[in-house]
């Protein structure tokens, strides 16, 4: 049957054909440039632990859609913008919470303003929204706190990054993939992570008996 090629188009589908009889992989600058990307974007979803992978399903819409295509589509739509590359926003956690307000902490490759968005009901417009500001730490680690929740309440979350400027060299060279020349601006977004307030009464537990997270 031969070999196929994959790539992706500028509206971020991935595209499968038979290659030529002589083909020996890609040629051009362009073509290696895309080959790398889906590479590296594979290779992330591939090593997404199982409750990112989760989050990724939750937000899928789309009947025919998938939580891999959804994550493929997401994370090379930012490559086709001139000079941007994907924050990848991942392991969304909770860290300790009361009836009406919970802290989490989560996972990102670049630092910068982040915002987080929540809600109680998947069919209603995001409710809530709050901006953070994050610095270059060694671990890439972020926390934010989510207060005036109603309590024994089921609520879903996301972060989300607007494409903005690269401010500094070491946050470039985060941003870079493999061999690509750094990128200039950065962009990126979580899954959808579900959690559960604790009803009221009785004293602060650990997180683990208050919250799931899913």
């Amino acid at each position: 049957m031969g070999d196929v090629i994959c790539r992706i188009d500028h509206h971020g589908n991935q595209l499968a054909y038979l290659a030529p009889a002589k083909y020996d992989g890609p040629k051009t600058k362009e073509e290696i440039a895309t080959q790398t990307r889906f590479a590296d974007t594979y290779k992330r979803l591939k090593n997404l632990p199982e409750k990112d992978i989760e989050s990724w399903r939750n937000k899928v819409t789309k009947p025919r859609n998938s939580y891999v295509n959804l994550f493929i589509e997401q994370v090379l739509s930012s490559y086709y913008q001139e000079g941007a590359s994907f924050n990848f926003i991942r392991g969304v956690r909770p860290v300790t919470a009361q009836t009406t307000w919970a802290e989490f902490a989560f996972t990102f490759d670049v630092p910068g303003r982040f915002q987080v968005c929540w809600r109680t009901d998947d069919k209603t417009k995001w409710q809530n929204q709050q901006d953070i500001d994050l610095d270059l730490v060694g671990d890439r680690q972020g926390k934010f706190t989510l207060s005036s929740l109603e309590p024994d309440t089921r609520y879903c979350l996301m972060i989300f990054q607007p494409l903005v400027e690269i401010d500094t060299a070491a946050e470039a060279k985060l941003a870079t993939v493999e061999n690509q020349p750094p990128p200039t601006h950065i962009k990126g977004e979580s899954g959808h992570y579900y959690f559960r307030t604790p009803p009221r009464g009785g004293a602060e537990k650990r997180i683990r008996e208050l919250i799931e997270l899913g």
